[in-house]
């Protein structure tokens, strides 16, 4: 038996991968829970079964050897300590978006909506991005014989670049409240929270700020997923034109499938593209909404295929 999971700083999901698909997807609020190990006994005990000979994760946060901390949660995750508690074999921890980004290679064009650009390249990098509880990056580079290799980031940890008065004061409010101000305060669910509390002075959930945007019922709504979508194109193309991603931009996270209608009217394409003298080269890079839900979960799996030691 082969568990996989997606450690994120709001859910924690865990299911089986057999045959390359993913079965008995289980969902748990991360926060409720004081440690993985809790999570995992409570997903094997829902299952019922114990024997697994393998696990791979992935976190939304840094790995650093043996050893992996979320950002957005109180504990982590030891490979040592899994494998005594729950006497696994071979646990593999990974970067949520190096998962995401093992799973867009086995994506079909069913899971995948284009948001312009050209036809991809073969043979070509790849780039992945997502907004969520903060903004994960990754790059998958093409080796020979069908194979990839895939280059975690903490490129949402890299600075926010104001582009108008309205961004300029927006940074302002923003490093006041944390200091360092990164793409991730921007482009992330807290980040439209805070953009429409900057515009407003009101606090309210990221899903009402994006329900009332899509609703066409308030201005400063409608401003602050403006403002989260053009970045979100602009930190794609910063992306793109670091891995001169010809093989596609793809865009993942929670936040995209849902307003995936109002991504060209909100001008994520028109920030793309605006790139000075390199407007030529990103124009035909094409980008991609994920629509697959459990894009991290299939990337782990999909991690052991492609890497099995």
């Amino acid at each position: 038996m082969i568990i996989v999971a997606d450690v994120g700083g709001t859910n924690t999901r865990l299911a089986l991968f057999k045959g390359g698909r993913i079965e008995e997807i289980k969902i748990y609020p991360s926060n409720s829970f004081r440690s993985f190990e809790e999570i995992l006994s409570e997903y094997l005990k829902t299952i019922g079964h114990y024997d697994c000979e393998a696990i791979s994760i992935g976190i939304a946060g840094t790995v650093s050897g043996s050893k992996a901390n979320c950002v957005n949660l109180s504990w982590g995750i030891e490979i040592e300590a899994l494998q005594m508690a729950f006497d696994i074999p071979k646990v593999v921890l990974m970067n949520d978006f190096e998962a995401a980004a093992w799973g867009v290679i086995a994506l079909s064009t069913s899971d995948l909506l284009k948001v312009g650009g050209k036809e991809t390249r073969a043979n070509s990098p790849r780039a992945i991005l997502g907004a969520g509880t903060g903004l994960g990056e990754a790059i998958i580079i093409p080796c020979n014989n069908q194979r990839f290799h895939v280059l975690p980031t903490e490129g949402g940890h890299t600075e926010f670049a104001p582009c108008d008065e309205t961004e300029w004061h927006l940074f302002q409010f923003l490093k006041e409240k944390y200091g360092h101000v990164s793409i991730e305060r921007v482009v992330s669910g807290p980040g439209l929270k805070d953009i429409f509390l900057f515009l407003s002075g009101n606090e309210v959930s990221p899903q009402t700020v994006v329900e009332l945007a899509l609703q066409k019922r308030d201005e400063n709504a409608m401003k602050a997923l403006e403002i989260f979508i053009k970045n979100y194109g602009k930190e794609a193309a910063n992306l793109a034109l670091k891995s001169l991603a010809f093989g596609g931009v793809y865009i993942a996270g929670g936040i995209a499938p849902k307003i995936k209608e109002v991504f060209a009217e909100f001008g994520f394409r028109d920030a793309f593209e605006d790139k000075g003298r390199m407007k030529a080269i990103v124009r035909d890079i094409p980008v991609f909404i994920v629509l697959h839900p459990y894009l991290g979960l299939l990337g782990a799996g999909i991690r052991l295929i492609h890497v099995p030691t």
